[in-house]
């Protein structure tokens, strides 16, 4: 009965330390913008770590932050590398109210201050959004994240 214990838990600490991507939720922290004069607030936040090119020199780790509002009406995606800080190194996001799905534009900015291996992401962001099936717009402001996760 010992041996299949110790084989059980062998075989689980196996799996575990295999895991190429690492999920958590963070009630604590939050992502706020202003649309249209009203500020939109996503508190119930999850981060995915996703793994590229593993065990080559080439490895790297993408950040995907998936955000909701207290009423699961409105979500907002952001993508970014793992480690990396500046100017417009959010490759993808995305807010969703309802059935439309907003895209960033060109004209849209975003600065990551913090990004570090403490697991700690902050930043801002601003600038139009676009619904790519209708064409509409929408101009975001005073957009900011500050996420432990």
């Amino acid at each position: 009965m010992k041996k299949l214990f110790l084989y059980l838990f062998a075989v689980s600490l196996t799996f575990s330390a295999c895991s190429k991507s690492d999920t958590n939720s963070s009630t604590s922290k939050r992502i706020s913008m202003t649309v249209g004069g009203q500020v939109k607030t996503f508190n119930t936040i999850s981060v995915t770590e996703e793994i590229f090119e593993a065990g080559t020199p080439d490895e790297y780790t993408d950040l995907m932050v998936l955000a909701t509002n207290d009423t699961d009406t409105e979500t907002i995606s952001i993508n970014l590398e793992k480690g990396v800080t500046g100017t417009d190194v959010i490759y993808y996001l995305s807010y969703t109210e309802n059935d439309n799905e907003y895209y960033r534009t060109a004209s849209f900015n975003t600065n990551v201050t913090v990004n570090d291996s403490s697991k700690n992401l902050k930043g801002t962001f601003s600038g139009t959004l676009q619904d790519s099936a209708t064409g509409s717009t929408l101009t975001v402001t005073n957009g900011s994240f500050d996420i432990n996760y």
